[in-house]
């Protein structure tokens, strides 16, 4: 939406439920955002998938685990870039060989993802 600001369009399939989601992230400084999520339903997605203009389209599959008493999430781009990621304090779980930390490489952001 603006240098600040994104909104996003989420649609979420596990199994066969699908879900959506309108989330809106502000970015305050580099290591600081605050993202607001809105469950809305298929019509409002559909509606507001058509009233805007993409910008930046992601598609990716995310898997979702716990370990270590953390959360982690897994994106898998088409590309076959695998990003992990996790609170800042959570400890890696041992399977986890990490390549490269990009936590404050922008090229990685999801607006940039695909430049």
């Amino acid at each position: 939406n603006d240098k600040n600001n994104e909104m996003r369009l989420r649609k979420r399939v596990l199994d066969s439920d699908v879900t959506y989601f309108l989330s809106v992230k502000k970015d305050y400084k580099v290591r600081e955002e605050v993202i607001t999520y809105e469950k809305i339903d298929r019509d409002t997605y559909g509606k507001l998938l058509k009233a805007r203009k993409i910008q930046n389209k992601v598609t990716k599959k995310r898997v979702c685990f716990a370990a270590n008493d953390s959360i982690y999430k897994v994106d898998i781009y088409p590309d076959k870039t695998y990003v992990l990621e996790t609170d800042n304090d959570a400890r890696l779980p041992d399977f986890i060989d990490v390549i490269k930390d990009v936590s404050l490489d922008e090229k990685f952001k999801n607006k940039n993802i695909k430049k």
